[in-house]
């Protein structure tokens, strides 16, 4: 699995559960918990090499959502 690939599914995962989260009512989830859920899975299934990549991913994309990187124009204060 490639990071590309594993950014695909939580990004997949994400939207099925909010889609859910909208019928249910539910509280609609983070990205963050999409891949605490991803990673736990990994691990119970012995697979590091799976949850190694999806550590990696998270990581790639919360840096791409911090605020510098979303807005560069917004200096922080």
């Amino acid at each position: 699995m490639t990071i590309e690939q594993a950014i695909e599914k939580a990004d997949d995962l994400l939207e099925g559960m909010r889609a859910l989260a909208f019928e249910t009512g539910a509280e609609i989830p983070l990205i963050e918990e999409v891949y605490e859920l991803l990673i736990f899975q990994a691990k119970r299934d012995n697979d590091t090499e799976k949850a190694a990549t999806y550590c990696r991913a998270y990581r790639q994309t919360k840096h791409l959502l911090d605020p510098i990187n979303l807005h560069p124009e917004i200096p922080f204060v």
